[in-house]
């Protein structure tokens, strides 16, 4: 029994191997010479060239691609085509295209692709892939749903199940890039029911909340321990972060593995799907900028921890998704960091800005945080860090509401 492949393999040598039957009686009819081993894809062209008189088909102007066709040919090893300078410039295109099928063959033969097959592009570090089909060309598709696909020629076999003893290894880590490279999530689906505690039932700050925060601010010691437990009681403190009309979650003291554990993750359900953002946070008593206007070795490392828990995701996201019940959370995800004190100001803070620009973190102080919350707490819609798929004033009051 043959595997698919070789089926594609065949087909594709039926083009090489001379004439078609059709392609000989036509030629005898017309008493056109074709020889015994030009490929069907030639004396197509061959046969068309012939009869363009009485069809009426002006012969093409076009240059023969002769250079073309003999860099192929040097690539191959072949022996070159009878080609002549009264070779037109289809029969050439013509014996290019041979070319390349016996180029993609050769390549058929090499990598015998089954589904499931991992591969890598060659000549290069690219991502692993996970091989969901081959077509009749012989091109070879990859799992993940964003329509990459290459030639046989141009891949590398990796591993393969059942023969490889790291397949299964190496199969999470395509499976972990494919899921921090896509989300699924569906808003009437069952996918977030593991966090369904943390959906927020308003988005509204109380009054307290408010005090309380402006309190700590003013008069607390200015550490992160009691700033964390005021907003795990008051949630809605960060739920101007993210805005979605099908749900905010404000989860807090996330464990990613044995190694990270996220102040807290806040999701917005929006129009485009599942917003996440990671959010350190760092005490208020800290200062954000150094004398010569640099960020504090606090704020770096702020920055850093947001890095660590995206490299977790990398290997993770499958984990994280679906036995954590994060699903739509990648390594893509934004952040934020939230450390010190600092008052509204219309200069640009060209390395914080780098920061974000670079590394989609942004970093803000508390008092960012508390105008965030009173304007959220007033009715007004603030000007939220990720904000998609809010579609006008009137959506964000039904969030509020």
């Amino acid at each position: 029994m043959t595997r698919p492949w070789e089926d594609i393999a065949a087909s594709l040598e039926s083009l090489l191997t001379g004439p078609t039957s059709e392609q000989r009686f036509l030629a005898s009819a017309l008493k056109i010479k074709l020889a015994e081993d030009v490929p069907a894809f030639v004396a197509a062209a061959i046969l068309g060239d012939s009869v363009a008189p009485a069809i009426m088909r002006p012969r093409s102007r076009r240059e023969p691609n002769v250079d073309d066709l003999e860099r192929i040919e040097a690539e191959l090893d072949i022996d070159p085509a009878p080609v002549t300078g009264e070779t037109s410039a289809e029969v050439v295109s013509a014996w290019i295209g041979a070319r390349y099928i016996e180029k993609r063959l050769r390549g058929l033969r090499v990598l015998q692709p089954e589904e499931g097959d991992i591969v890598r592009t060659l000549g290069s570090k690219s991502d692993l892939m996970l091989i969901s089909s081959v077509d009749g060309r012989g091109r070879v598709h990859m799992k993940g749903g964003r329509g990459l696909s290459a030639w046989p020629d141009n891949l590398q076999f990796v591993a393969r199940r059942g023969l490889s003893d790291d397949y299964d290894a190496l199969a999470a880590e395509v499976a972990n890039r494919l899921k921090n490279e896509k989300s699924d999530y569906g808003p009437n689906s069952l996918l977030l029911d593991k966090i369904k505690r943390y959906r927020l039932d308003t988005i509204r700050p109380r009054a307290a909340a408010l005090h309380e925060l402006e309190d700590l601010l003013d008069a607390g010691d200015g550490s992160e321990g009691p700033l964390q437990k005021l907003i795990e009681r008051h949630p809605q403190l960060l739920a101007g972060l993210v805005l979605g009309n099908n749900g905010t979650y404000v989860i807090p003291q996330q464990a990613l593995g044995a190694e990270f554990r996220a102040d807290f993750l806040v999701l917005g359900i929006n129009s485009i799907g599942p917003q996440w953002v990671l959010v350190e946070l760092e005490a208020s008593k800290h200062r954000l900028h150094n004398k010569d206007e640099s960020l504090t070795s606090a704020v770096r490392h702020a920055v850093g921890q947001i890095q660590e828990w995206r490299e977790w995701l990398t290997s993770n996201v499958v984990y994280a998704q679906q036995e954590l019940g994060l699903h739509g959370l990648t390594n893509k995800a934004h952040g934020l960091v939230v450390i010190g004190r600092a008052g509204p100001t219309v200069l640009r803070d060209p390395v914080r800005s780098q920061v974000r620009e670079q590394q989609d973190i942004q970093i803000h102080s508390w008092d960012w945080i508390l105008r965030q919350a009173r304007q959220l707490a007033d009715g007004a819609f603030p000007a939220a860090v990720y904000a998609e798929g809010i579609a006008s004033a009137e959506t964000a009051e039904e969030l509020i509401g």
